[in-house]
């Protein structure tokens, strides 16, 4: 059984291949009327094509024209989230503070090198405070990141999604009047 016909319950349809090539709805059309030469792919064409109105075609450009303005749009946001400057910033912050605790673990031994233990404690103290303060800067860090990454992730599906519908009307592309828009039917 096909899927039709388990679909449908009933083990008498079938799935027959008209072709395809850009055709692939006249053909269908073509094949439900016997291929009767009455209606040929050119002779529908030509049928469709002299219904074409106005709003058929300014209907069909926005689609085109609002799938092209998305996907550029999401690119751009895209682009703008990668050089997100409050990750730099924080990416920045977080390499001072290691930086800076490096200083104190070498002040840290030189004072123990002179028995200076009350000094050595308070580098300590501070010590702590560079890794606290590390440790929320890099959990800002990180969610940043993830709802970044999470937007991108949501923008690139947007993105393939209207690739798809897109591709469904790319025959608009320099479609830019009804008698084009005929022709090209």
């Amino acid at each position: 059984k096909n899927w039709m016909q388990k679909f449908m319950k009933n083990r008498y349809y079938d799935i027959i291949d008209c072709g395809g090539g850009g055709d692939c709805f006249f053909l269908v059309i073509w094949c439900a009327y016997n291929k009767a030469s009455k209606y040929s792919v050119s002779k529908l064409r030509k049928i469709v094509s002299n219904e074409a109105t106005p709003e058929i075609f300014e209907t069909y450009k926005k689609l085109y024209n609002d799938f092209v303005i998305s996907i550029k749009t999401n690119k751009d946001k895209i682009k703008e989230i990668e050089m997100d400057n409050e990750l730099k910033k924080l990416s920045k912050e977080m390499a001072d503070l290691t930086e800076k605790n490096k200083k104190l673990k070498l002040s840290f031994k030189k004072k123990m090198k002179h028995n200076d233990r009350d000094e050595a404690a308070r580098i300590i103290n501070r010590g702590k405070l560079v890794i606290l303060k590390f440790k929320e800067l890099k959990e800002k860090f990180k969610e940043r990141k993830t709802k970044n990454n999470e937007q991108i992730k949501k923008m690139e599906n947007e993105n393939d999604f209207s690739r798809e519908l897109m591709s469904e009307h790319e025959f608009m592309k320099n479609i830019n009047s009804l008698h084009e828009f005929k022709n090209i039917i």
